[in-house]
Order: structure tokens, then C-alpha cells, then sequence
């Protein structure tokens, strides 16, 4: 998904193609936010 998402961001910054952001690609955002937020809030708490 990460290599997917870099290769829609690298045309949408061209302007080759237009990116049309997909539900589950959506969905699969939040989530890794999600996971990266709670890490380093984790992080932070435990320093």
C-alpha cells in the first residue's frame, strides 16, 4: 500500500494523473495515522 501510495502522490505532484482517493485506500490511512500517533504518544509518555 505504502509503495502504491507514494506512486499516486509522485503523479498527483506532476500532474500526470489525476488521484482519486479510493475508500479503502481511505480507510487504510487512518489507520496507519491512527498507529503512528499512538506510537509516538507512547513513546513520548514513556520518556
Amino acid at each position: 500500500v505504502g509503495k502504491f501510495l507514494l506512486i499516486n502522490n509522485l503523479f498527483w505532484l506532476h500532474g500526470r494523473d489525476r488521484f482519486t482517493p479510493h475508500p479503502d485506500l481511505r480507510r487504510e490511512l487512518m489507520r496507519q495515522r491512527g498507529y503512528f500517533a499512538y506510537a509516538a504518544s507512547h513513546y513520548q509518555t514513556h520518556q
